[in-house]
């Protein structure tokens, strides 16, 4: 048997295996402990109750958003990148907005090229998952496709803000 042949073997067996582990993953699944059908796994431990006990912890009433910053060459899975431009329509060359406008308006605009999977993971609990199975023995084909989840935590949550 020659190199080429053995390598293709290996290959092939090594590639059977994966399919089979797979597979046995997919098989062991087992819904999360709220479930079947839920969609935001531990974050159903803040309840009202837990709510309203937090705010008796706050000592200074100051408020901080949970939003991120955009910025160029933050962090990002490869090949995922952020890129920011700031840019000037219709204005190179000397071109005068007032026909436009009525007024010689001049302006910056923002042009923003980015993957959503940098930064934090806006689509939760349907963002990972192994061998086509995201969390709670979801298969990814029947909840994922190229215009977004089906399903998705994101849905779910509301704009929470952390107080001290």
């Amino acid at each position: 048997m020659n190199k080429v042949s053995k390598v293709v073997r290996l290959v092939v067996l090594a590639g059977g295996l994966s399919l089979a582990a797979g597979t046995s993953l997919v098989a062991e699944c087992k819904p999360s402990k709220w479930g079947k059908n839920d969609e935001i796994g531990a974050a159903n431990y803040v309840t009202p109750q837990q709510v309203l006990a937090a705010t008796k912890l706050v000592k200074k009433g100051e408020s901080h958003p949970l939003g991120i910053v955009i910025f160029p060459g933050m962090p990002a899975f490869a090949p995922r990148y952020t890129q920011l431009q700031v840019v000037q329509p219709g204005q190179q060359w000397n071109n005068d907005l007032g026909k436009a406008f009525g007024w010689p308006i001049v302006y910056n605009d923002d042009v923003l090229q980015m993957w959503l999977g940098t930064g934090p993971q806006i689509d939760g609990l349907g963002h990972l998952g192994e061998a086509g199975v995201f969390y709670n023995c979801n298969k990814g084909q029947d909840f994922a496709d190229i215009k977004g989840l089906k399903n998705s935590a994101l849905l779910k949550f509301h704009q929470w803000l952390v107080v001290v």
